[in-house]
């Protein structure tokens, strides 16, 4: 990894699908819209790592774009991530019905 700035792109996850309900067998995907998922990325997927994103309640990255219709979705830094920083998302930015353990 390396230092992102601000508004700077991490990676256009790849891997990962829009869906109806979560399809994984652990139940984890991050509900984006009434009935519309991002589900996790299989372990074979360019994207798998993008299954760790945790949830922060200062969180220092976001997914962008979320566009069905694209191969994957947008991650930019929200804030500056140094090489080595753990990367946050704030769930509940979503949608109000995800966890935010």
């Amino acid at each position: 990894m390396r230092d992102f700035d601000e508004g700077a792109t991490v990676a256009m996850v790849i891997g990962g699908e829009f869906t109806g309900r979560p399809k994984s067998t652990k139940g984890y995907a991050l509900r984006i819209g009434e009935d519309l998922y991002w589900d996790e990325a299989p372990a074979d997927a360019p994207g798998f790592w993008s299954n760790f994103l945790d949830h922060g309640r200062d969180p220092n990255c976001r997914f962008l774009d979320f566009d069905p219709s694209l191969p994957g979705a947008k991650l930019v830094a929200t804030r500056e991530i140094r090489k080595g920083d753990e990367m946050f998302l704030n769930y509940a930015e979503y949608h109000r019905n995800n966890p935010t353990f």
